[in-house]
């Protein structure tokens, strides 16, 4: 049985490795809101005894099921491991209907009480649950920097050894000295960032003599 899922993927081109993960989970809604858990190593925990859908709902080979409503936060739930069983057809805790037993075998089978997660979702704001993590692509420039800048992504960490603005500083170097990246030189004394920064060893964000 699924949940109804809508997900949005960004692809982004970029010859830097893929940043860290930053959280282990993501929580999927139904139509009616019953509420998933999935794990970013591929355990989905659905605490419904169905799909949470008002409409006709299929499984994997393309059969009706009978009561794709289910009951919200009824027992027995649905865990799958979608590696293995992306059609969702196996339900490893089938036919379990004491919650305390539900969570023993969340335990054994996935190493965590996922019920306890999707709770902790439920009632907690993610920002409090995950660290506010300010630079989206780890390529040294925050996300308030990139936004700011016409030019940089903060999806897309190539941009960071570029230079925009061809006075001899790359982006990165540019917020390492808040400096300008669009702006050759930044505090309009005449000489360029890049001199100021590596010849002349000065500010360039302030006019000097």
């Amino acid at each position: 049985m699924k949940v109804r899922e809508i997900e949005a993927f960004q692809i982004a081109w970029s010859p830097q490795d893929k940043p860290g993960q930053r959280r282990d989970s993501i929580v999927l809604a139904s139509w009616l809101d019953h509420r998933a858990v999935v794990m970013t190593d591929g355990w989905k925990l659905i605490d419904s005894t169905a799909g949470g859908d008002a409409y006709v709902s299929y499984d994997s080979a393309n059969r009706d099921i009978a009561d794709a409503l289910g009951t919200d936060r009824g027992v027995p739930k649905q865990l799958f491991h979608l590696p293995t069983d992306l059609g969702e057809d196996a339900n490893v805790i089938a036919g379990i209907t004491d919650v305390t037993a539900i969570r023993s075998k969340l335990v054994l089978e996935t190493g965590r009480d996922l019920l306890a997660r999707l709770d902790q979702y439920r009632t907690t704001p993610t920002s409090s649950v995950f660290a506010p993590f300010p630079d989206n692509d780890l390529d040294g420039m925050p996300n308030w920097f990139e936004n700011r800048h016409v030019g940089l992504s903060r999806e897309k960490a190539s941009d960071a050894p570029l230079d925009f603005d061809g006075d001899g500083l790359s982006n990165l170097e540019e917020y390492q000295n808040a400096a300008d990246p669009n702006n050759p030189d930044s505090d309009g004394d005449g000489v360029s960032d890049g001199d100021e920064v590596h010849t002349r060893h000065t500010d360039p964000t302030k006019a000097g003599p």
